[in-house]
């Protein structure tokens, strides 16, 4: 058979160094192994080129692809997240992974400004992803607040149907090769507050690690979003994601 790999982690070329030997060395086999690569940058494209000395076919294809009609597939959602959604005047989520790089802290150090600030009982909930985690982060920013809401495992389509039903999605990463659930948020509807890397059409941007900045933003979006922009954005994304869908098709069916 053919192994076209597809890698979409725009952060790996940061996390690479990190990697254990044994880690390094996985990462190595599998590469000699792939027959070509479908990357979702010429930037991730050239690290595998200079770093690696891949030489085999690389495409650059977008991960966005159509999700219409995903969130009727989710079934029943778990109980945490149905009493979440019953329980707050305002809904604030977010999806990412319980390390500094993804900012769950900071995004908690302004969602409890904003309910001190609106007397509102505010909600928020972290999807975490669960690919690395800090217990201690994770303790620090959930202990004492039993607003902050984490949940993990959920089902792509879990994910759409859990988004449709709150107010304000918030991505608030170091790092994005591209921002596949801030447009995901997009497409159900929600105002999307982001980092101002990856993609930025029709969100409310601000730069990591700029509380204030995110506070006005993400106050934007719960109490005035901005809907003609939202509907532009994902209209946008949309026909993205179309086009992506018959490049892949290309290259599956080469």
């Amino acid at each position: 058979f053919r192994w076209v790999k597809m890698v979409h982690n725009g952060s790996l070329p940061a996390r690479y160094p990190g990697f254990s030997p044994r880690q390094k060395s996985v990462f190595r086999q599998m590469l000699g192994q792939v027959d070509a690569l479908v990357t979702t940058s010429e930037e991730l494209a050239d690290w595998f080129r200079t770093q690696h000395g891949f030489q085999k076919e690389i495409r650059m294809i977008g991960p966005l692809l159509p999700v219409e009609g995903r969130a009727e597939e989710a079934g029943p959602l778990p109980a945490v997240v149905t009493r979440f959604v019953r329980q707050y005047e305002k809904k604030v989520v977010s999806v990412g992974v319980f390390d500094q790089a993804y900012g769950f802290d900071q995004i908690v150090r302004v969602v409890e400004d904003l309910r001190a600030g609106h007397g509102l009982d505010i909600g928020l909930l972290l999807i975490d992803c669960t690919f690395t985690n800090d217990p201690a982060y994770e303790k620090q920013i959930t202990t004492g607040r039993d607003w902050v809401v984490p949940v993990a495992q959920l089902s792509n389509p879990a994910v759409g149907a859990v988004m449709e039903q709150c107010d304000a999605f918030v991505r608030a990463t170091h790092y994005e090769s591209y921002g596949l659930s801030r447009v995901e948020a997009l497409f159900s509807g929600l105002p999307v507050v982001a980092t101002d890397v990856g993609e930025t059409r029709g969100m409310l941007l601000y730069q990591y690690g700029d509380l204030e900045g995110l506070r006005s933003q993400l106050e934007r979006a719960l109490f005035s979003p901005p809907e003609a922009q939202i509907a532009e954005g994902a209209d946008y994304y949309r026909r993205q994601a179309a086009a992506n869908f018959a490049k892949l098709m290309a290259v599956l069916e080469d």
